[in-house]
């Protein structure tokens, strides 16, 4: 592993914590790594959190399809675009005609 030798000026008291959470044997430098894994997975949480708060969600099932007619449409889109066809549709159109 590469160590980067860069200092980082703490207080005396946030020293005298980070040595005081930290385990026997462990390193600083592995505490703090494990202090950061810690807060991404709480910030993770709490966007959770938010988004199941105020989220709009549809089913997996249908999620799934309207992935399927995104990439259906997709796919022939740029097949008319090699094939020189300059022709563009809307989302829409291309719905009603994927769906028949």
């Amino acid at each position: 592993m590469k160590i980067a030798n860069k200092k980082v000026a703490l207080t005396p008291s946030t020293f005298e914590a980070l040595s005081n959470i930290r385990p026997p044997g462990m390193s600083l430098d592995d505490t703090v790594a494990d202090l950061i894994i810690e807060h991404q997975k709480r910030k993770l949480e709490r966007d959770l959190d938010e988004i199941d708060e105020n989220g709009q969600f549809i089913p997996w099932d249908e999620a799934k399809k309207e992935h399927m007619l995104v990439h259906r449409a997709v796919t022939a889109e740029v097949n008319e675009m090699k094939a020189r066809k300059t022709s563009t549709h809307s989302f829409d159109e291309i719905k009603k005609v994927l769906k028949t």
